[in-house]
């Protein structure tokens, strides 16, 4: 919830999902300007919207509480991962370094 509310505050429309099936749904209408994902959506991971953003060109990057990201994603150990906790600045840094350059201004869809 503060990562929402700290993308929020920084001018981002975010969504949210707790769960991979709503994730996915909401993707075939919808094209964000990058991801924020966790590694683990309710009781899985989170490799299946991974794989549907890669697919889509949709850049993202992985937040977790996971001490190593080692086998988690399989295939996307070259994406931005940030270690849980970390500081808005971080995450802001990130989001910019991932967002194509045309999408770099605010507001982005998140």
């Amino acid at each position: 919830m503060a990562i929402e509310e700290d993308l929020r505050d920084a001018g981002f429309a975010v969504v949210v999902f707790s769960a991979c099936d709503p994730a996915l749904a909401w993707l075939r209408d919808h094209m964000p300007d990058a991801g924020v994902l966790d590694v683990s959506l309710g009781d899985e991971t989170c490799l299946k919207v991974a794989q549907l953003l890669h697919r889509r060109n949709v850049p993202f990057l992985v937040a977790t509480g996971r001490d190593s990201h080692e086998g988690l994603l399989p295939g996307f150990e070259d994406v931005t991962w940030l270690q849980k906790p970390f500081h808005t600045d971080v995450l802001l840094g990130a989001l910019h370094d991932i967002l194509p350059q045309q999408n770099r201004g605010l507001p982005a869809e998140v």
